[in-house]
């Protein structure tokens, strides 16, 4: 199944609750689960998925 489909919603999720929090407060701990879906997350998908949040981050 393409990343998209498993992870973009989710992705677009994180980001924007991350936005939120860093306008909000000046610090937090932040952290993202990717072992809640319905297929295992294979190494190169959470490589996949990390740095794509890097880049929006």
């Amino acid at each position: 199944m393409p990343l998209a489909l498993v992870y973009g919603r989710a992705l677009g999720f994180v980001k924007e609750i991350f936005d939120v929090l860093s306008k909000k407060m000046d610090t937090f701990d932040y952290e993202v689960s990717f072992d809640e879906t319905n297929t295992i997350t294979t190494p190169e998908a959470l490589l996949k998925c990390i740095s794509m949040l890097s880049k929006v981050s």
